[in-house]
């Protein structure tokens, strides 16, 4: 997400883990809710689980928010292929959209 100057969604995962990884560990070390103590494996299996939560977590939102998904550029030159107009980077660069081409999403040049 960062390779893609989108880091945003990796904080609040991270920020969401945390305290998710600290309450679990702490049930799992010395047992709760019903469950043993496991001691040291209590922690190594919170964090495995947090760590796959995790991974889930940026996998979705890297596949439900994929910038190539979006269509800011239909119909907005006119062109068959999706490429955009000279007039509509110059919007884009006042609305900070996106240009969808055909290889892939781009941001629009330095404004």
């Amino acid at each position: 997400m960062g390779a893609v100057n989108r880091p945003e969604p990796a904080l609040w995962i991270t920020l969401v883990a945390i305290p998710v990884n600290a309450g679990l560990a702490y049930v799992l070390i010395y047992g709760g809710f019903g469950l043993p103590a496991l001691d040291l494996m209590g922690a190594g299996l919170a964090t495995a689980l947090v760590d796959v939560g995790m991974c889930a977590a940026a996998i979705w939102i890297a596949y439900t928010r994929h910038p190539s998904r979006s269509t800011a550029c239909s119909g907005a030159s006119g062109d068959p292929t999706g490429r955009c107009s000279p007039s509509w980077w110059r919007s884009a660069c006042r609305s900070r959209a996106r240009c969808c081409w055909s290889t892939g999403c781009l941001r629009p040049p330095r404004c």
